[in-house]
């Protein structure tokens, strides 16, 4: 079996166990997603319904303030990562006919970009090879206008935030990008999420850039329940894949990777 197959099986093994031990309530996790094909727009519509049917789906800011949540089910915030054109053109779309909050990360370098130095920016800062369109300005305020809707802050350049950077490194990604994200769309911009988000990119110099800077809260992708007094500069949160099944799904969202998260947090700090 490969890597991923084994550990989607402990996943699912796992999850009836820990959704009865985590004992917490309201139960609240985070939903990281990223770009969505043209192609898939039906599969993610029919994961977004699933999702729906499954948990309290609140937004991000309501999960922070503890509104409006539901002590029965699950409670999902939705967010995506890294300022790509569906965004706009797609996702917003398809959740405003579910009625359904999200929060979009955007990294500002990104913004208004397009063709050849579109794909430069992927390859070079995120990491990815292909064709790539990235949200423009109008796009950004348009969404950050939907009530449904929030734009939250990604750095500049989409840097590794776990790297030995200077201060004004740090300053310029995370402050001063802050900065242009609220001139751009008129509003505080209270969320960050780290890029990459592992347990590596994540250090103590970029956390206090990110509180001094006037954020609320930041986002990793290390899978966890989001619970009462965590560290609100280093909230866990699933990323998973449309293509993924709805019982694997459901056994992530119950917790059921996030003691070999731990265990794994653990043993690369080594």
């Amino acid at each position: 079996m490969k890597k991923t197959s084994i550990r989607n099986f402990i996943v699912r093994s796992i999850a009836p166990v820990s959704s009865v031990l985590y004992r917490e309530k309201p139960r609240i996790r985070i939903l990281a997603l990223h770009d969505i094909s043209p192609d898939d727009r039906e599969l993610f519509l029919k994961k977004m319904r699933w999702l729906a049917r499954f948990s309290n789906v609140v937004s991000l800011r309501d999960a922070f303030e503890r509104k409006g949540l539901d002590n029965a089910l699950p409670n999902i915030a939705i967010t995506f990562d890294d300022g790509f054109k569906c965004f706009s053109s797609l996702i917003a779309p398809a959740l405003r006919e579910l009625s359904l909050p999200a929060t979009f990360f955007v990294p500002t370098g990104a913004v208004g970009i397009s063709g050849q130095k579109a794909d430069e920016f992927a390859l070079k800062n995120l990491g990815r090879h292909g064709k790539f369109e990235f949200m423009t300005e109008a796009d950004c305020i348009a969404l950050s206008n939907d009530p449904l809707f929030e734009i939250g802050g990604h750095t500049q350049s989409h840097i590794d935030l776990g790297r030995k950077l200077s201060p004004e490194e740090l300053f310029r990604e995370i402050a001063e990008d802050k900065t242009t994200l609220e001139k751009m769309m008129g509003k505080p911009v209270v969320f960050l999420a780290y890029p990459f988000g592992g347990v590596k990119n994540v250090c103590d110099g970029s956390v206090r850039a990110i509180r001094d800077a006037g954020y609320k809260a930041a986002f990793t992708i290390l899978p966890s329940f989001w619970k009462q007094g965590d560290d609100p500069f280093r909230i866990g949160r699933d990323s998973l894949s449309i293509h993924e099944s709805d019982k694997l799904w459901y056994a992530w969202l119950s917790g059921g990777y996030d003691r070999a998260s731990r265990l794994k947090k653990y043993l690369k700090r080594f």
